[in-house]
């Protein structure tokens, strides 16, 4: 006793049927490429301000947490991070750059940044957006990053 219709819908798939297998396989495909390719890739670098925006009445100043991370399957050696705000020349970063002796694989180190928009009377601090940006290498492969500051009177 049959209990069900094999094709309910009373269509014919006999044009398309062929075609349903390796357009299926096709998408696999695209997705695993995409996966494999870049689509997964963990960053290298991240960064964050912990205060934003920094006041110049208030003599802020925040600091700038710079994530580094090692996904490949090699020790790397002698990192060097550097940090930099050529936008705003009166922006104190200290320190400019920190190295890391090594760093193995699939490990994250994080290093601390102190941010300080300098305000003197005779030369003032112009409020405004500002970007920081953060960069180091990797098994020879440059890797960089940008934050932005909002410094406010």
């Amino acid at each position: 006793m049959k209990v069900y219709k094999r094709n309910p819908l009373d269509m014919d798939l006999a044009g398309i049927e062929g075609l349903l297998l390796p357009a299926l396989g096709v998408l696999i495909l695209l997705f695993l490429a995409f996966l494999f390719l870049g689509g997964s890739s963990p960053n290298v670098v991240t960064a964050r301000l912990v205060q934003n925006p920094l006041s110049l009445s208030a003599n802020d100043s925040t600091v700038l947490q710079v994530q580094v991370s090692n996904p490949t399957s090699q020790m790397a050696q002698d990192m060097i991070v550097q940090v930099t705000a050529p936008s705003a020349p009166k922006l104190s970063i200290t320190p400019k750059r920190q190295t890391i002796p090594f760093l193995g694989s699939n490990e994250t180190r994080t290093l601390e940044f102190l941010v300080l928009p300098v305000d003197a009377a005779s030369d003032p601090f112009t409020p405004g957006s500002y970007s920081i940006t953060i960069s180091t290498q990797l098994q020879g492969e440059p890797y960089t990053t940008q934050v932005k500051v909002q410094v406010v009177k």
